[in-house]
C-alpha cells in the first residue's frame, strides 16, 4: 500500500473483513496513543485486561442487542496489531496476535489448532510465523491440511474450563488479482481485501479439530463467534472499512495512521 500522494486516487479503498458474526465480532477498543511506530508490531506491550472481558464489547452493540455478548459461552478473544505494507510487489501485513482461548470440551487439550487461510495453495499467498509462544516459551508447531492449519502444542494440557494466551508474530503476503473465494483475500484495482488474514482458532468438534481444506468457492471460513480488539496501521490518506466500532485514531510520524 503506497503512501497517499497525488498519484494515488482519492477513491483508493482499503477493506478489512475479519468479522465472523456481525453482531459481535471485530470490536476495537481504546489503546494507548503516542506509541512510537516501528516496522513490525511486537508483543512486548501487554494489552489491557479489558480485552478479555465480553462486557467490554457491549459499547459496540446496538442497545437492543447489547445483552447478546453474554450469550456466548467462553468465547475466544483476539488482540491483533497489524501493519500494512504496499511497497513490495505483493502487499504484506506484519502482525502480532494474542489469542485468549478457553477449553470448552470435557477433555484436556494438549494443543490448540489454528486455521491459516492465507496458506491455501490456490491463493498463492502465505502466512509465515516469526514466533509462537505460550507462557513465555516457544511452542512446537504441527502443520496440517497443506499448512492451512497449525497445532500449537502447550507446555502442559489445558484442562476443561481453563484458559491460556497464545502469542504469535507473523507476516502475511496478499495475492494480487486473486479470484479464488470470490476475491475476498486479494489486492486489485487499488482495493485491498483482507478477509481471514489472521491465525484463526479452529473449531473443536466432538470428533476432534475441524481442519478440512477450504474450497475455492464461497466463504472458506468455519469458525466460532469471537471477540476482536484490533490496532490497525495503514498509510495516511487511505480509507479503512471494517465491521465493528472505531474507538480511536491517530497519525504517526512515519506517515501512517493507526
Amino acid at each position: 500500500m503506497k503512501r497517499a500522494t497525488p498519484d494515488v486516487k482519492d477513491r483508493l479503498l482499503f477493506v478489512l473483513l475479519v468479522a465472523l458474526v456481525a453482531s459481535v465480532a471485530c470490536q476495537r477498543l481504546p489503546l494507548p496513543v503516542g506509541r512510537k511506530s516501528i516496522p513490525t508490531p511486537t508483543a512486548t506491550r501487554v494489552p489491557s485486561p479489558a480485552w478479555e472481558d465480553g462486557n467490554t464489547y457491549r459499547v459496540a452493540m446496538v442497545a437492543a442487542a447489547a445483552d447478546d455478548v453474554a450469550l456466548i459461552e467462553a468465547p475466544t478473544f483476539y488482540y491483533i496489531r497489524a501493519r500494512v505494507d504496499l511497497k513490495e510487489e505483493m502487499p504484506r501485513v506484519h502482525a502480532s496476535q494474542t489469542t485468549h482461548y478457553t477449553n470448552k470440551t470435557t477433555v484436556p487439550l494438549e494443543a490448540i489448532y489454528f486455521r491459516l487461510f492465507p496458506n491455501k495453495p490456490s491463493y498463492g499467498s502465505a502466512l509465515t510465523f516469526g514466533s509462537v509462544t505460550v507462557l513465555g516459551d516457544e511452542a512446537n508447531l504441527d502443520y496440517q491440511a497443506e499448512r492451512t492449519a497449525v497445532g500449537v502444542w502447550l507446555p502442559r494440557p489445558l484442562q476443561p474450563g481453563q484458559s491460556v494466551d497464545v502469542q504469535m508474530e507473523y507476516d502475511v503476503t496478499v495475492p494480487v488479482k486473486n479470484a479464488r473465494g470470490y476475491g475476498t483475500f486479494n489486492y486489485q484495482d487499488g482495493i485491498l481485501l483482507l478477509s481471514n488474514f489472521f491465525a484463526m482458532a479452529a473449531v473443536r468438534e466432538p470428533g476432534g479439530w475441524n481442519l478440512s481444506l477450504a474450497p475455492d468457492y464461497g466463504d472458506p471460513v468455519y469458525a466460532e463467534t469471537s471477540f476482536y480488539t484490533v490496532e490497525f496501521t495503514a498509510p495516511q490518506g487511505l480509507t479503512v472499512v471494517t465491521s465493528g466500532s472505531t474507538i480511536g485514531k491517530h497519525d504517526n510520524e512515519d506517515g501512517t495512521t493507526t
